[in-house]
């Protein structure tokens, strides 16, 4: 159902205007609570395995002290700068489409099917942005503005608005996390499982990209954590739950760095270990360079003490320094130390991050 007029505003107002009854199918029952029972569920059983190396299980019955965890993140929208939009004009002829787009031959395809012309008439005409992020990948705003302008013969403009946006998104998925450590005697690392339950973005969009039950983009920043653990296993199993999920920047590394960093976090603090340290001695090679120079020396300043660092920063106190964080995605490691300044401003903490990548 669309409601065509000569501008937004109208177009909004006429809109606004319609009593509709919805059919809410199947899903209209789904919720948090219940997605996050179904999901916790999940984790007490074994899913399938992303990495497995040494003997995790036998590691965890004999350490010194096994610390668990349980972690969730939540379905979020891409939010963009502007909100979806596409102009498309259909004629016996040709279709041409003004959109800013992630995936030109999808917008291509889509107006094909829908026009019933042949690929080569479908002229997309690629404009900025406006914020992708994975959310311009998707074709479903295409999709309506090429129904439109094919059902009222004349060049339509469709603008969704920022509630449409926020309602109608491909969310970056839901994920529940379940994951264990083994610290020995000595407040060593020696065993780490990580489970973890998501709804697939793979089986809709790429389904060859599931590989023995395992979407690839889901354990992302999980299976391959920048540290050389001697047991490890690393378990993820799909479920779909109703809710549209798509690509939303750097995929399963978004929500993979913030879990398992904070694991470490944690581990640190149970094994009575430095967190940079920690994170130093456990890192793959090149991502121990990236962790060197200018990290290490913001990692120092950012310990609590009163004098100066060896970086020449003025140390930050305890209560407003952040333990730094180190992160493999996409070919790349990165590491970032946040820290807020002890120099009183009016009203606003200075904070000084730095980053480095190898």
């Amino acid at each position: 159902m669309a409601v065509v007029a000569d501008g937004f505003w109208p177009a909004k107002l006429g809109r606004d205007a319609l009593t509709i009854e919805w059919d809410e199918g199947p899903t209209a029952a789904v919720s948090s609570g219940g997605i996050t029972k179904t999901f916790d569920a999940l984790t007490q059983q074994p899913g399938p395995v992303a990495r497995h190396e040494g003997d995790a299980a036998a590691a965890l019955t004999s350490a010194a002290k096994r610390l668990d965890a349980v972690y969730e993140v939540p379905y979020l929208a891409h939010a963009t700068m502007e909100p979806m939009t596409c102009t498309a004009h259909v004629r016996p002829d040709g279709c041409d489409i003004w959109t800013g787009t992630q995936w030109q031959d999808g917008t291509q395809g889509v107006a094909a099917k829908i026009t019933g012309l042949p690929a080569a008439s479908i002229r997309v005409h690629t404009t900025l942005l406006g914020g992708g992020f994975g959310r311009r990948f998707e074709q479903d705003f295409v999709a309506e503005a090429v129904a439109i302008a094919k059902a009222v013969g004349a060049p339509v403009k469709l603008v969704w608005s920022r509630e449409d946006d926020m309602q109608h998104d491909f969310y970056r998925p839901s994920t529940f996390n379940r994951l264990s450590a083994g610290i020995d005697a000595q407040g060593s690392l020696v065993a780490w499982t990580h489970r973890i339950i998501s709804p697939s973005i793979a089986a809709r969009a790429f389904p060859a990209l599931i590989k023995d039950g395992i979407d690839g983009t889901s354990i992302e920043g999980a299976a391959n954590i920048p540290y050389t653990i001697p047991n490890i296993h690393v378990e993820c199993t799909m479920k779909e739950t109703g809710v549209p999920v798509g690509f939303w920047r750097s995929v399963g590394s978004s929500q993979n760095a913030f879990i398992t960093e904070c694991f470490l976090d944690e581990i640190a603090a149970a094994a009575g270990k430095d967190p940079y340290e920690l994170r130093r001695y456990w890192s793959w090679p090149r991502s121990r360079r990236a962790g060197d120079g200018r990290s290490r020396r913001a990692a120092i300043a950012a310990s609590p003490s009163p004098s100066r660092s060896e970086a020449g920063l003025p140390r930050l106190p305890k209560s407003r320094s952040a333990p730094p964080a180190r992160f493999a995605s996409i070919e790349s490691s990165a590491r970032w130390t946040v820290g807020s300044s002890s120099i009183p401003i009016p009203s606003k903490p200075r904070w000084r991050a730095v980053s480095s990548t190898a």
